[in-house]
């Protein structure tokens, strides 16, 4: 599966689930605040360009804690 896939479906998974731990360990490590976003496509699309900027290792690691 290509990088871009896999952003796509953390991301999409944030959107679908943001209570879920998995989504809330992914977001901690990459965001220091994530309250600041006053809607989920700005966390979404905050997120997406900061997972593009991440060595393949961890999108692969984040991956597998949706997956």
């Amino acid at each position: 599966m290509e990088i871009e896939d896999k952003i796509n479906a953390i991301v999409d998974f944030i959107k679908k689930h943001p209570e879920t731990v998995a989504s809330r360990t992914i977001l901690r490590r990459n965001l220091k605040s994530f309250d600041q976003y006053e809607t989920a496509q700005e966390l979404s699309f905050e997120l997406e360009n900061i997972l593009k900027n991440q060595d393949s290792e961890k999108v692969d690691f984040f991956y597998y804690l949706i997956k």
